[in-house]
């Protein structure tokens, strides 16, 4: 109750009539819906609702354009009393990533990037004699800005292609030589004493070990 009349130590003849006024609680008022509004909208909404408008902040949104309202604290729907504050959040649109140039990174120091921002690699691999196994040779797109969902293509080198030395001891140097470079190798000839035999000794690296496709192989001959 919150008053009586006659009031509170007034007299009265038995049989006559009180009015009381009872209280109905506090004034409350619904949180508007503003979500997805421009942030004069939603401001005018509160306002119009009898709310207060709080504290304005602002973040990131895949859903919700720049400039619209993206949230509220209280939410949609809760009951307030009339005049309380209402904080809210405006979206600054998707969060960009801005790309650098990777060539030379370890794939997984990239992808970890990457993975964080949502985006999403093709990694294919190749042979390279220039990057380390496992490192990153080029990438599409170079630069520019990308936002998650979006997708990149990644080379990454498998190290160089490593080919079997043929053993060529007691071969002429023309077969020797031939043999080499249908394994791949370019071959220097190192002819010990003028290599008047004409007789493949050994190689260096030596037949039967690996090394790069395309490398050069020391043929001594005698």
């Amino acid at each position: 109750m919150i008053s009586a009349d006659p009031g509170e130590g007034a007299h009265a003849r038995r049989s006559t009539a009180v009015a009381l006024a009872v209280s109905k609680g506090p004034d409350l008022v619904h949180v508007p819906e503003v979500v997805g509004r421009s942030e004069e909208a939603a401001r005018q909404a509160l306002t119009d609702a009898r709310l207060t408008v709080g504290a304005r902040t602002e973040d990131f949104s895949e859903t919700i354009a720049a400039g619209q309202v993206m949230a509220t604290t209280p939410q949609a729907g809760e009951n307030l009393r009339a005049g309380r504050p209402v904080a809210y959040v405006v979206s600054k649109g998707r969060k960009p990533f801005e790309l650098v140039d990777w060539a030379g990174k370890p794939l997984a120091e990239v992808t970890k990037q990457l993975d964080a921002a949502g985006i999403n690699p093709t990694v294919t691999e190749t042979f390279s004699t220039d990057v380390p196994k496992g490192s990153i040779i080029s990438q599409d797109p170079t630069s520019g800005t990308l936002y998650r969902g979006d997708r990149i293509k990644l080379t990454v080198s498998k190290g160089p292609d490593l080919v079997t030395v043929p053993t060529i001891q007691g071969m002429s140097e023309a077969e020797a030589r031939a043999a080499l470079e249908r394994a791949g190798f370019r071959v220097q000839v190192d002819r010990v004493l003028g290599g008047v035999f004409g007789t493949a000794r050994a190689t260096d690296p030596g037949g039967g070990s690996q090394a790069p496709r395309g490398s050069t192989v020391t043929l001594r001959v005698v």
